[in-house]
């Protein structure tokens, strides 16, 4: 029974802990995209056009970070369940990092 009960405690940190890891790297993207937009739409929008534009950009990348951080809990439940979770959470990580090095070359040269 013990053993059981300490098998479990280890899936739930490790399921965990590669969620909230997750997350923390897609707020990161959230924080650095929506810069990235701002620098957009500085450089290419009106002056009329850019609280709406940047307001509106704000609300779709925070429900898509709701979205992705809502389907990342179940997607690393299975993978835990099917051996592959090393291989999710790396696949999710390598995708997050490239969104924030995209919008990190966007801000950097988009002046």
């Amino acid at each position: 029974m013990v053993a059981t009960m300490a098998r479990n405690i280890g899936k739930f940190f490790l399921i965990y802990g590669a969620w909230i890891v997750s997350a923390a790297l897609a707020l990161l993207d959230f924080v650095l995209v929506r810069q990235a937009i701002m620098t957009l739409v500085v450089r290419f929008v009106g002056k009329w056009g850019r609280a709406a534009a940047v307001n509106f950009s704000m609300v779709i990348i925070g429900l898509a970070w709701l979205i992705a951080i809502i389907f990342l809990e179940a997607y690393y439940r299975e993978g835990y369940s099917a051996g592959l979770l090393p291989r999710r959470f790396g696949k999710v990580t390598l995708y997050m990092l490239g969104i924030a090095a995209v919008a990190a070359l966007i801000i950097q040269f988009v002046v």
